[in-house]
């Protein structure tokens, strides 16, 4: 049980680590920001637990 929480949590620390790291590093500016969390809001997410399923 504990592994599957693990590796569940594992992309989406990942994410976070690289949002975190492009963020510090420049990469993207606000505008750019808006747009990347409505596509994973409304797209990835649900696609995403749809295929956890």
């Amino acid at each position: 049980m504990l592994e599957t929480l693990f590796f569940a949590l594992i992309p989406i620390l990942i994410t976070i680590g690289l949002g975190y790291y492009s963020a510090v590093k420049g990469t993207f500016d606000e505008q750019d920001s808006h747009k990347l969390a409505r596509l994973v809001l409304n797209y990835m997410l649900p696609l995403n637990v749809f295929a956890g399923i």
